[in-house]
């Protein structure tokens, strides 16, 4: 199964890491589990590392280790995702690293009272916890990019690691006056968890309530009206056009492209149309029979950085296209008349 996340998404490395470490005095168990890790990783990824191994090397491999943004994401906003504060209002940089401490110094107090108390140190599995969580957290504040939904990941593992020590404390507290305390702790940590869930929850319902689609219902409405089933549409966020059921065209050499900023990254080493992957005669290539084939063309804000406007792709676009009478901004429909 971790082998199998591998092919999914490269942070699962960063556990298997963590297991392999742990098992390293058991060179045995550990070369067992690293064979599994790579059986399930292949079975997913040889297919097509066999069917194009230069290309799944540059475009899977490649691509991502040496991507290319001009931004980079703010340490801030990054703390706040995986703090879990995403819905609170922005919090400034320095408070978030001090609520950040607040949670290592609490988790490291509670583990290692915990131990004390067990006479016994933290089992494999609290350190498994707190190692993933660490190398997730450390590799989520290293790179440039970063997206809201790599928390994602982080939470299962930072979840772990402040639960386990908390349980083995609590199992390990000692009598008192009374033998009934250390249930009655026990106890009511349970409920007050419950409680925090259910309010958390009720945060979570209430934020994903007032959720919206980046396009207005009427822009979609509007944009379906205009362009017929089985037009080729040319797109820079192909989403957009599975909205309005256009994704699948009838029109013969339509563009089969899909993602057109994972295109720029596999086919110019990890740059995008702000960073230079227009350079790439290759890319150039892609966009501009993405056009070519296309009756309509619809385009986002973020199209500058997905598609890479060279001067021979601009030059096509604006004589071969006219924005589309009576259609939102960003849709265009082919010239009758090319100039």
């Amino acid at each position: 199964m971790f082998g199998f996340a591998g092919a999914v998404k490269v942070w699962a490395i960063l556990p298997v890491a963590v297991i392999l470490v742990l098992t390293a005095r058991r060179p045995r168990q550990a070369a067992v589990y690293a064979g599994g890790v790579a059986l399930g990783f292949c079975a997913a990824v040889l297919p097509f590392a066999l069917t194009a191994p230069t290309t799944f090397y540059r475009s899977v491999i490649i691509a991502q280790l040496v991507r290319n943004d001009l931004v980079r994401i703010p340490q801030g906003y990054r703390l706040q995702q995986m703090l879990g504060l995403a819905h609170v209002s922005q919090l400034a940089t320095p408070a978030l690293v001090i609520i950040g401490i607040v949670v290592v110094v609490a988790i490291a107090a509670i583990s290692v009272l915990g131990a004390r108390l067990a006479h016994s140190p933290p089992p494999a599995l609290d350190w498994f916890a707190t190692g993933t969580c660490a190398l997730v957290a450390v590799a989520f504040l290293w790179p440039s990019d970063f997206y809201y939904h790599y928390p994602g990941f982080l939470a299962p593992f930072l979840a772990l690691t402040l639960a386990l020590p908390l349980s083995r404390l609590l199992a390990a507290l000692p009598a008192g006056g009374t033998r009934r305390w250390p249930a009655l702790v026990r106890r009511w940590t349970t409920v007050g968890a419950g409680v925090v869930l259910g309010v958390l929850t009720v945060f979570q319902v209430v934020a994903e309530a007032h959720e919206a689609s980046g396009v207005p219902a009427s822009e979609i409405a509007a944009v379906q009206r205009l362009i017929p089933p089985g037009a080729c549409v040319a797109t820079d966020q192909v989403s957009d056009t599975i909205a309005i059921n256009r994704f699948v065209s009838a029109v013969p050499g339509c563009s089969l492209m899909i993602d057109g900023l994972g295109t720029d990254y596999a086919l110019s080493n990890g740059r995008n149309g702000q960073t230079g992957a227009g350079s790439s005669p290759a890319v150039a290539a892609a966009w501009l029979a993405e056009f070519r084939a296309a009756g309509y063309a619809w385009l986002t804000t973020e199209q500058t950085r997905r598609i890479p406007w060279t001067p021979a792709l601009t030059a096509y676009f604006r004589s071969h296209f006219v924005p589309l009478t009576g259609g939102p901004g960003g849709l265009y429909i082919r010239s009758a008349h090319p100039h």
